[in-house]
């Protein structure tokens, strides 16, 4: 019933506050206890051969490599990097989406910085640990979520600055661009080794994923997609009805209007509140004033 609902209830769409963050924090911490116990006890490097992303385990089909490089760590400062950023940033960002979305944002993000680091980097060797395209790819969301917003940095912890997103953007991104192109690319510099180009890829993923959730066009497209996708796992119906296609929804029925707005909060569910369109925001506004759960006293 459309009452039964978390949103017209008022209460969170999620049972526990920043669900994803926490779980993907757990996971990094846990991952690195066990990589330096493996490396300091029992002194191999069996988990860096093969979860990290390296062109032997491209060649080999080690295909859990393309995520679980994110969740080893070259040293704790990088570490703690990484898990500073991914709190501090990923907060904001999980509270504008659904638990699924920020899974998919940060993975999707890691796929992409693994996949530019491979491309630019596979007859040079080497390989490739760290959590920062996921970082890099909820950074440059964030940044393109908040794109206007006056907000202000503390510079050291204790001098604030005021700063947009948008500049923060572009000086991230000509920094990563800079140093991919005159550091690791060319590999000159002697003891080197940032990932620049994986910083890259999860930037682009980011970007991405932003642009995504909020082109109506977009998501339309994709929901067709998997709805034909899924579709051709059923037998389809041999008499299908010209009233199958396409239509407009006529709110003035109660009943219609009530099956919108069940569809609208399923989509937030999914995808958080920012992929919803004017018209849908909209309606749910319409149903917060309109609509009032029945009482039994």
């Amino acid at each position: 019933m459309l009452y039964d609902r978390s949103y017209m209830r008022g209460t969170p769409l999620r049972q526990e506050p920043l669900f994803a963050l926490k779980r993907i924090l757990f996971v990094l911490i846990a991952a690195f206890v066990v990589q330096k116990c493996f490396e300091v006890w029992l002194q191999s490097d069996a988990l860096i051969y093969y979860g990290a992303l390296s062109q032997t385990a491209i060649s080999r089909l080690f295909l859990w490599s393309w995520v679980t490089y994110s969740f080893f760590h070259a040293d704790p400062s990088h570490l703690i990097f990484n898990l500073l950023g991914i709190f501090f940033i990923g907060r904001f960002i999980e509270s504008q989406l659904s638990v699924r979305s920020f899974f998919q944002l940060y993975f999707i993000s890691v796929f992409s910085g693994g996949l530019l680091w491979a491309v630019a980097n596979w007859n040079t060797g080497g390989w490739l640990v760290g959590a920062s395209a996921g970082f890099m790819g909820i950074l440059a969301y964030f940044c393109r979520a908040y794109w206007e917003q006056r907000m202000y940095f503390l510079l050291f912890f204790l001098v604030p600055i005021p700063v947009r997103p948008k500049w923060v953007f572009r000086f991230l991104l000509g920094l990563e661009l800079f140093f991919f192109f005159f550091y690791e690319r060319p590999k000159n510099l002697p003891g080197y080794h940032i990932a620049n180009s994986a910083h890259l890829g999860g930037i682009l993923a980011g970007v991405l994923f932003h642009y995504y959730l909020t082109n109506p066009k977009i998501s339309s497209f994709m929901r067709r997609v998997k709805k034909k996708f899924s579709d051709g796992f059923h037998k389809p119906s041999v008499y299908k009805k010209k009233s199958d296609r396409s239509f407009r929804i006529n709110l003035t029925i109660r009943e219609t209007f009530n099956a919108e707005v069940d569809r609208i909060l399923d989509k937030i569910n999914e995808k958080g509140f920012v992929s919803l369109t004017a018209e849908e925001k909209a309606t749910l506004e319409r149903a917060r004033k309109v609509l009032k759960p029945s009482r039994n006293d």
